[in-house]
């Protein structure tokens, strides 16, 4: 509870049976003790006093378009550790690293055992497995579960690569019936590419890496000398790699690293300012920074994060 504010929240799914409309009533009511009311409701205080505020909304269930399956617990067929069910709209998905694979998603939709086609707008790279069908079972009267054929579902994979970090990107799905009236469904979600971490593949060594963004293996060694974890969006991290032996990485060469500190741009920096401070170059925090425009024509907003590896070690022979 902050200033007096309480929320709550609450998940309807229709039921295969629904009717066309709902009316849901929520209700608020203060439990006798004096407190300060919000800011634009009256004053009451006492234990004998008890204010009651009422809310209506009228939810219609639209039953014309393909329905999206948040949770896909019968996946049957799909096995599981298929994808549990399609991101709701306007999730914004976990941070993806360069170079490492982002957690396999699912796309599950239908519509009344009709044929749907399930489409893509997403970042280039992004791979989208072939359309499938399956029987899925939805909630009916009396919560029995009616079996609803030709369920579609599509899983999809994506490695983003170098001059992707730092970006935001948007990826849209659509769920659309094959026949007229060709009706439709679309869900977006947005994915955040990380700053200054990097996947390591194969047998790449902290040298190998180290050259590859203009750095030193002693400077990413540094740089990871506290084990890092990626959280998976059910808050229970996970360890990516190890790097306390510079000579090879541990988790059979496959891993996260970070390459460096991110800097958040303080009132008067600028990119020159920047790079004479961490005794860098121009060139290097751009590389390191895609997102960047031209350096000639570039304003740092206050608080933009950017990815800086300081020039603290002298540069190898």
């Amino acid at each position: 509870c902050e200033d007096g504010w309480w929320e709550r929240k609450a998940q309807y799914v229709p039921r295969s049976d629904d009717s066309k409309s709902h009316n849901v009533t929520f209700t608020a009511f203060d439990n006798g003790h004096t407190v300060t009311p919000p800011l634009g409701y009256p004053l009451y205080t006492g234990l004998s006093q008890t204010v009651q505020q009422e809310y209506t909304l009228l939810i219609n269930v639209d039953d014309t378009r393909p329905a999206f399956i948040d949770d896909a617990n019968a996946k049957g067929r799909l096995g599981i550790q298929a994808p549990r069910g399609t991101p709701r709209d306007g999730t914004r998905l976990p941070d993806v690293y360069v170079n490492c694979p982002m957690r396999q998603i699912g796309v599950y939709a239908h519509y009344k055992g009709v044929p749907l086609n399930i489409s893509l707008s997403a970042p280039e790279g992004v791979v989208v497995g072939a359309q499938a069908l399956w029987d899925y079972e939805i909630p009916g009267v009396g919560g029995a579960l009616v079996l609803q054929r030709n369920a579609a579902y599509r899983l999809l994979d994506w490695t983003p690569r170098r001059g992707e970090e730092g970006k935001e990107y948007s990826i849209c799905v659509t769920a659309r019936q094959f026949a007229p009236p060709q009706a439709s469904t679309q869900r977006c979600w947005s994915v955040h590419v990380a700053l200054c971490q990097y996947c390591v593949q194969g047998m790449e060594t902290l040298a190998q890496v180290a050259a590859r963004f203009g750095t030193t293996w002693l400077q990413l060694w540094s740089a990871n000398s506290q084990p890092l974890y990626e959280r998976d969006g059910s808050l229970h991290p996970r360890r990516w790699t190890d790097v306390s032996d510079p000579h090879q990485f541990s988790s059979g060469g496959k891993g996260l690293v970070a390459l460096g500190p991110v800097y958040h741009v303080k009132e008067g920096d600028s990119l020159d300012s920047l790079a004479t401070r961490f005794n860098t170059e121009v060139d290097n925090i751009m590389q390191l920074n895609p997102s960047l425009p031209d350096p000639r024509s570039s304003h740092l907003s206050i608080g933009q994060p950017l990815c800086i590896l300081p020039g603290i070690c002298p540069k190898e022979a």
